[in-house]
């Protein structure tokens, strides 16, 4: 017997979209401004973003977009198409800084939305595919990842792109529908690795596979667009070996060219890793952290979906079929990080879509909203705290106004939802669009308020911790100390995030002891970690009781850290 959904849920079903409001647009441009867009640069690099930002720094200086440079040395560990990106985002803006770094992930976060979106409608109905992308949009691991200069968004957004051009079209054998697929693949595969190409291969692969359907797709026009796109693919990595390296630029470390280290990064790493070894198990955990705060619906669609698959329609036991693929390829890897399973996170959340449409009269659903809401008022209640938890935590410290302004955009902004939801849940579903369906009633405060909490940490709460933050202040009051006839010099290590905020016309040297300074200038200004102090002393003895030019003024011990504050000295 085939699972079908009630007629009662199906008042909007495909064909039939909910009603679109003056209201309804201005929630969605809202959602995207608020979501993705608010409050993007207003943080400084962190993490590994410097190496995107290093890296087309480095290409808008030398003119050289085949090599990518940090601080004099190729890094070919990621492919060139993301650091392309950002250099166009700088070319459009006339500026590099951290708006224009982290533009591309932002933008590559719409796309996916819109291919998310394309790929419910087309499985399933409107209704549902417009409840996943509000999931998504939503979800903490879409929103980390959009504010993350990386590769990981964009890399999502093409393979939600190539399985959003093959599921309208999966009964097409055409050049054109292949060519188009393997190109969306080939481009994927410029920004992160040959996942792009994997993974959508393994979402479609229940479909294709089932009822001979393969057999259609053993054709010529197959052949021919997928040997076009892996030669399209491969045009990068000629430019690069077939152009000299810029002048002072020195081979990657390892000796590794861009193929070698495509190889080593996908293939390699997958059988024989190398780094990143979590736990076999630890996907259990993370991609319930991806979907967060979504997680527990998405435990009660599973428990809800599974025990049914034998009787479920082929749209939900496609997408049964294409997690669970998805879930097992990643978690056989021997290198696991949480991010590397992000591709799932938007078929999760169209099953979860998919669940909250239909599943009304299942057990799990109603526990599940109400340990949501739950979670999300007592995030919404910390948010409000955040001034008095820090004056608690850094005591005496000066707070940045971006947490006033988040502790009162949550009273203000939780307030007012918690009145609309009583007082006019009517105008409210109509609103988000999700008045089609009565037993969808209270997803509009869900949503509503895991976007306010959402808003309020990206765009207000990171913004203020990162006042908190060393490195760029450290790197800005160096550039207006440092004279004209001194050079800088590294000891012991590079800073990637220093050498960007610096913006040097050359790569600054790295340094192990003494002897090595006689050929970096007669004045140099060597700059080290704190952590590495002692054996700086040790090694240049006269630094022992001179002064710093400068240093790190952490603002309390609890937020400071040897292994983040930074030191300078003038060797003259």
């Amino acid at each position: 017997m085939i699972h079908r959904p009630t007629k009662e849920l199906h008042i909007n079903a495909r064909g039939s979209p909910p009603v679109h409001s003056p209201m309804t647009g201005l929630f969605c441009l809202a959602a995207v401004f608020f979501l993705l867009l608010y409050g993007l640069g207003d943080r400084s690099l962190a993490g590994s973003e410097d190496r995107w930002a290093e890296i087309a720094r480095n290409m808008l200086l030398r003119k050289d977009w085949f090599h990518p440079v940090i601080n004099g040395e190729i890094y070919f560990d990621k492919p060139l198409l993301s650091y392309w990106f950002i250099v166009l985002v700088a070319a459009c803006t006339q500026t590099l800084n951290e708006f224009a770094v982290r533009l591309p992930g932002a933008i590559a976060g719409l796309l996916t939305l819109i291919c998310s979106y394309q790929i419910a409608a087309a499985w399933f109905d409107r209704r549902i595919a417009w409840l996943s992308v509000c999931l998504i949009i939503t979800s903490y691991g879409f929103l980390f990842w959009t504010h993350t200069a990386s590769a990981e968004m964009s890399n999502l957004a093409l393979i939600s792109a190539a399985v959003a051009w093959f599921v309208p079209r999966r009964g097409s054998t055409d050049f054109t529908a292949y060519l188009v697929f393997y190109l969306l693949c080939a481009v994927g595969c410029q920004l992160k690795g040959l996942t792009a190409f994997v993974i959508p291969i393994l979402v479609i692969a229940p479909f294709v596979l089932r009822d001979g359907r393969w057999k259609t797709h053993i054709n010529l026009a197959h052949l021919a667009a997928a040997v076009l796109a892996a030669g399209l693919f491969l045009l990068p990595y000629l430019g690069a070996s077939m152009s000299a390296l810029p002048a002072g630029i020195e081979v990657q470390h390892n000796h590794l060219s861009g193929l070698d280290l495509l190889i080593r990064e996908n293939i390699v790493r997958f059988f024989a890793p190398f780094d990143h070894v979590d736990p076999f198990y630890s996907y259990l955990y993370e991609v319930p952290r991806i979907v967060f705060p979504w997680s527990l619906f998405l435990i009660a669609g599973l428990v809800y979906y599974l025990p049914r698959y034998a009787t479920l329609d082929q749209s939900r036991r496609w997408l049964l079929e294409a997690i669970t693929l998805v879930f097992l390829f990643f978690t056989l890897s021997g290198s696991r990080r949480w991010y590397y399973i992000l591709p799932i996170m938007p078929f999760c959340m169209i099953l979860i879509a998919a669940y909250l449409a239909e599943a009304c009269a299942h057990r799990w659903r109603h526990p599940a909203a109400l340990a949501t809401l739950s979670l999300l008022g007592a995030a919404a209640l910390l948010l409000i705290a955040v001034p008095g938890a820090m004056h608690f935590y850094l005591p005496g410290a000066s707070l940045p106004i971006e947490f006033w302004n988040a502790s009162a955009a949550t009273l203000i902004g939780g307030g007012a939802i918690a009145w609309l939801g009583r007082r006019y849940p009517v105008m409210l579903a109509r609103a988000t669009r999700l008045d089609a369906t009565p037993a969808l009633g209270f997803l509009p405060v869900l949503l509503l308020l895991a976007a306010l909490n959402m808003t309020v940490v990206f765009g207000l709460v990171l913004p203020g911790a990162d006042r908190y933050g060393q490195r760029k202040p450290f790197a800005l009051a160096l550039a207006k100390q440092l004279k004209s006839d001194e050079s800088l010099v590294f000891y012991k290590r590079p800073n990637t995030t220093l050498v960007f905020y610096l913006n040097p016309g050359d790569p600054i040297p790295v340094i192990n002891n003494k002897s090595e300074m006689s050929k970096y200038g007669a004045k140099p200004v060597l700059i080290a970690d704190a952590i590495d102090q002692k054996e700086l002393i040790r090694a240049f003895p006269e630094l022992a009781n001179a002064i710093p030019m400068l240093e790190t003024q952490g603002v309390s011990k609890r937020l400071s850290s040897d292994k983040e504050n930074l030191i300078a000295y003038r060797l003259f």
